[in-house]
């Protein structure tokens, strides 16, 4: 009668800690899954319908700032209360820039608002979900094959920027310090960002063009992470002057009545800042008195 070997035992166990080890991740990238659809529905419920497009004057698409992020109004509602206009909101917080137009060109598929507002681009300096991975560089080769686990993206997240209290949250920074989200722009660095968002604006104005569609671009109030959502700003002050609204300058030495405490999102009160300066844009260009085009199904 053989007696196992005391490497055998030790080789069994191992192999029974890596399956442990191994089911407990599975388990984990299944439940945070599943906690991305329950958070996901609960964003959907914040956002206009789809199906308001058809009869819409505007629709605005971007992230957590058109969104309304944890405030009790948004700046498209308030450019719909203050113009009269119908206003749609398909923005969602977290959006990348090459989400919004992918976004966009789905939902758009059979013709547009005579008025596309869009407000991304701060978000492509840490989220690099669905961009083409010929943008990323030395990020792309392995993102082409291998998306990235939400328990990878999880523990990087909380290791660069601390835990947040709900999944869409970002860090608690104190006023003004958004440095500690810099991963992505260490590694594609600044113009590599802004080849990801350029491509973006390229791709809404073609939409937008196909349709027939006026588009404005709105700046963002703070200067983001790293400065990310300036360098939106810089772009496109400089390649589309003529469709950007500036924001930034109605917000200097009005941080504390018009951001909310994570430094970035506006108040109520910065929504409606916001809304006045579109809706000047928006005059401007005679969008408040043209009819709107009959629409062919």
């Amino acid at each position: 009668m053989s007696v196992p070997s005391q490497g055998s035992g030790t080789s069994r166990r191992f192999v029974r800690a890596v399956l442990l080890v191994a089911a407990s991740v599975v388990a984990m990238e299944i439940a945070l899954d599943v906690a991305s659809l329950v958070a996901g529905e609960h964003l959907e419920r914040g956002r206009d319908a789809a199906a308001l497009l058809a009869s819409a004057d505007v629709a605005v698409y971007g992230d957590s700032t058109p969104y309304g992020y944890h405030a009790g109004t948004s700046f498209p509602a308030e450019l719909g209360r203050s113009t009269g206009l119908r206003v749609v909101n398909r923005s969602r917080p977290a959006l990348n820039s090459t989400q919004v137009a992918d976004l966009m060109e789905r939902e758009l598929r059979d013709g547009a608002p005579r008025l596309l507002v869009v407000m991304a681009g701060v978000n492509d300096a840490w989220n690099l979900a669905d961009v083409d991975p010929e943008l990323l560089g030395p990020l792309g080769a392995w993102r082409r094959w291998i998306p990235e686990p939400r328990l990878l993206r999880l523990l990087r997240i909380w290791t660069k920027a601390g835990s947040a209290d709900e999944p869409t949250d970002g860090p608690k920074p104190r006023r003004g310090d958004w440095s500690r989200r810099e991963e992505t722009g260490r590694v594609l660095g600044r113009e590599g960002v802004a080849r990801i968002t350029r491509r973006s604006i390229d791709r809404i104005l073609a939409l937008a063009r196909r349709h027939g569609a006026e588009v404005l671009f709105v700046g963002y109030q703070a200067p983001g992470w790293n400065g990310s959502a300036d360098a939106v700003g810089a772009i496109l002050a400089t390649d589309h002057p003529d469709r950007f609204v500036e924001t930034r300058s109605a917000f200097t030495d009005r941080d504390a009545e018009l951001i909310q405490e994570d430094a970035f999102h506006p108040t109520d009160e910065g929504q409606r800042v916001i809304a006045a300066r579109l809706r000047d844009a928006v005059a401007r260009r005679g969008l408040l008195d043209r009819a709107r085009p009959v629409r062919t199904p």
